[in-house]
């Protein structure tokens, strides 16, 4: 049989021309193609673009329209395959691009998760299988998705640990959990929010549920690493604001050390240092437990006392 190349448009009244073939058949507003074995050899064809941006179009409008995964699956021809079949498909790209966008849409719609196992099969599946079903690939996106939406639509630290099972974890079966990395992500843009709206060290603290903690409970939990993270984007801010720090010095202590005695033989007000520190909106335990709090107390025992 000579390689045909399929190439579909569909008119109003639902005709398929342009290259009507006994491979192309329409069902219910949803173009099947049924692609022969040899359809490899028709993306030579100049007009294979033609008909693969077109099916491309037709993916993405299918995830807009919620079709089920099952309905594009037969749509695609690919019904009866799964695993390595289903990849090997030559309507697999437009099952993935269709997939995708999917994804995208269950968390847009606030999709739980149970709700996107069922519709990839994998309500009955434990984490190893989930992690090795040909699906993964759109789970994880789907959580991806929706570690996006849960920081926008401002999710608490505790809502999204029940949402993602680790409310009632150990520390140490915390970071074991195949939906830590999800956390992990989670929290690391709760940071980078942080950072970006100045919390204060004692906000902080309370969002991460350290208000309640002993020292060595903090030092045990998941979250101390979120904790420093936010210490270090801090001092590096501070850093990034200095308009020229010089190369020999190769430590924040001794630039700031170094800055102590220029604003001492500067005559700089306590008003200035404590502004240049960020300390002058912090009291109590934000004040003491605050990086600068030594520079600032050294620039007392070395500058001038008021006459």
């Amino acid at each position: 049989m000579q390689n045909v190349l399929i190439f579909v448009i569909v008119t109003k009244t639902g005709r398929c021309v342009n290259g009507i073939n006994p491979w192309c058949r329409i069902n219910w507003g949803i173009i099947r193609s049924v692609i022969p074995p040899t359809y490899c050899c028709a993306k030579l064809d100049p007009k294979y673009k033609f008909y693969d941006a077109f099916m491309s179009m037709k993916a993405l409008r299918w995830a807009e329209l919620k079709r089920s995964v099952d309905d594009v699956k037969k749509a695609l021809t690919m019904e009866n395959l799964s695993g390595n079949a289903l990849k090997a498909s030559p309507n697999f790209k437009y099952y993935d691009e269709f997939m995708s966008k999917t994804t995208n849409e269950w968390a847009k719609a606030g999709n739980s998760i149970d709700d996107a196992k069922k519709a990839l099969g994998m309500e009955k599946l434990s984490a190893d299988a989930i992690k090795a079903s040909v699906d993964y690939k759109y789970y994880d996106e789907f959580m991806g998705w929706s570690v996006l939406q849960w920081v926008g639509g401002g999710k608490s630290i505790d809502d999204v640990k029940k949402l993602l099972g680790l409310d009632n974890l150990s520390a140490a079966a915390f970071k074991l959990n195949a939906n830590y990395k999800y956390y992990d992500k989670y929290m690391t843009m709760r940071v980078e929010g942080w950072l970006r709206s100045s919390k204060f060290l004692d906000d902080v603290k309370k969002m991460l549920g350290f208000d309640k903690l002993s020292t060595d409970a903090i030092k045990m939990s998941p979250n101390v690493k979120y904790y420093d993270q936010f210490l270090a984007g801090r001092v590096s801010t501070m850093v990034e604001k200095v308009s020229f720090v010089p190369s020999t010095l190769v430590t924040y202590d001794e630039y700031m050390s170094n800055s102590v005695k220029s604003w001492v033989k500067s005559e700089k007000s306590v008003k200035y240092v404590k502004k240049e520190l960020r300390l002058n909106k912090l009291s109590g335990e934000a004040f003491r437990n605050h990086i600068n709090r030594k520079y600032y107390y050294a620039f007392l025992a070395l500058r001038k006392p008021d006459v």
